[in-house]
């Protein structure tokens, strides 16, 4: 197949190229069928309403809120994408005071988390503010805690902004306050994926009492179990901890990566609105959340990533130059962005309506919910003593299901994703069924027929076992990894 791709000195005809695509299409199509193991919704159904804007370069130039030069531009449908997350999240509304800036990414939630520690180091650093402060002196630099359950790309943003992890750091303070004094160890999280509080509470508070400034992560949604942290309770009890940001002495950053989960979980609350913010241990919309992303992509389907990022307007820092070229404020990461993902965004979300959303989302709990229950049925006929065979606790309103890695075979079938877990005190490798809008019930009773097949489990031999290591895997960098953004 590569061969037949090269691209050499003479064209291919058009026959060759539509073979070659038909093909491609075929296996892609073939592989969509079984489906189950990553946070993409493989269900795309691109109107044909919108086929027009593909004749267009239709580029969303500088900042989302300033038209700027480039008139050939969806900043209208971004802003309006971004009116509705704002609401969703907490950055608009009658029922708080917060004014929000943001844009829609063109990566998916890995550049939202790359704006907030940009913006985060800057802010601790005592950059000048926009519309209400000077630069400010401040001495130490920002230290950067997440658990272990945070995503890998968190780890790559750190190195490209420059702010140091909280292992990296603490060595040189004191002995570690978590963690039998191993700053090497992770912030350690329960089998949900949840930070562990008591843990969290003593870093940031030793951090604190060296006078550094604090930039936390919290997990709304993480990507192997969907889990999440206890935010609100987190925030409020880390509040008088941390004290007040004022112009003068800035003190920490509040991000939330909500990569998937922040798109539907409010959907799931019965009885209050989406929008409206509660007192639950798990609530993601706490005041004192200064930036916050999701991957919109990931749960409704589209055929692109992107991205929404969310932060409150009066802490942001810098990017106020004003090329002339542009005409606008050169205001993100990526500079320019395709028109193409607000519009498309913008229809899918006014199509489907809070109502629509809500079904969705009710819709894939509930197959979710079957799935663990059928998994654990199977598992117990395969396994009584569910001492080989385990189906992992699933976090409350997750639409992920984990469960014993089985052969590889079965995973290349499934392409399901694999994650390290320590499960009942012991190492083991998982994989995990993400239920998104192209999941069906039969795909997942074509699993489970796998899944009960004679060898569909193995124990690999110890020179083989990827787990051997698992320990300096999980702790080289301070949290562990995850598979997917």
């Amino acid at each position: 197949m590569q061969q037949k791709l090269a691209i050499g000195e003479s064209c291919l005809s058009g026959t060759e190229k539509e073979a070659i695509l038909s093909d491609y299409f075929i296996t892609l199509n073939q592989q969509k069928a079984s489906f189950l193991g990553y946070q993409t919704n493989q269900r795309v159904d691109f109107p044909a309403r919108l086929l027009p804007f593909l004749s267009l370069n239709l580029l969303n130039l500088g900042d989302g809120f300033e038209e700027g030069s480039y008139r050939i531009n969806a900043k209208q449908f971004e802003r309006a994408v971004l009116d509705y997350y704002a609401q969703l999240f907490g950055f608009a509304g009658s029922h708080t005071q917060r004014q929000y800036w943001g844009y829609l990414t063109a990566m998916g939630s890995t550049e939202g988390n790359l704006y907030a520690l940009w913006n985060a180091r800057d802010f601790l650093r005592g950059y000048p503010v926009e519309g209400y402060a000077e630069a400010v002196t401040t001495e130490h630099p920002p230290v950067l805690i997440c658990s272990g359950a945070t995503h890998y790309s968190m780890h790559k943003v750190s190195q490209m902004v420059g702010v140091s992890l909280f292992h990296e750091i603490g060595p040189q303070l004191g002995t570690c306050p978590i963690n039998q004094g191993d700053w090497q160890q992770p912030l350690a999280v329960d089998e949900y994926d949840a930070v562990i509080v008591d843990d969290l509470y003593a870093l940031v508070e030793f951090f604190v009492a060296m006078q550094h400034p604090i930039i936390l992560v919290l997990n709304h949604g993480t990507t192997f179990s969907g889990g999440s942290d206890a935010i609100y309770t987190i925030l409020t009890r880390l509040k008088p901890l941390l004290g007040q940001n004022t112009p003068q002495q800035r003190r920490y950053w509040i991000h939330v990566d909500g990569a998937l989960a922040a798109n539907f979980s409010p959907y799931l609350r019965t009885g209050t609105a989406p929008s409206s913010l509660t007192d639950e241990p798990h609530e993601f919309r706490h005041p004192e959340v200064m930036s916050l992303c999701t991957s919109p992509y990931k749960w409704l389907g589209m055929p692109w990533a992107c991205g929404v990022y969310l932060m409150q307007e009066r802490y942001k820092v810098g990017s106020s130059a004003r090329p002339v070229y542009i005409g606008s404020r050169d205001s993100t990461v990526s500079g320019s962005r395709q028109g193409i993902f607000a519009l498309n965004l913008w229809d899918i979300l006014t199509q489907l309506g809070q109502t629509g959303l809500q079904q969705l989302a009710r819709a894939n709990e509930s197959l979710a919910n079957e799935t663990q229950r059928r998994l654990e049925q199977l598992f117990q006929h395969l396994d009584p003593g569910s001492k080989r065979l385990r189906v992992m606790p699933r976090p409350h309103h997750s639409n992920i299901v984990r469960f014993t890695a089985p052969n590889p075979t079965v995973i290349e079938q499934f392409s399901l994703a694999q994650n390290d877990v320590v499960s009942g005190g012991r190492p083991q490798r998982m994989c995990h069924v993400v239920i998104l809008s192209h999941v069906t019930q039969a795909m997942i009773e074509r699993l489970l027929d796998a899944l009960a097949q004679p060898g569909a489990f193995f124990t690999p031999s110890r020179s083989k076992n990827p787990l051997t290591d698992l320990c300096s895997m999980r702790h080289r960098d301070g949290f562990c990894t995850e598979y997917q953004r």
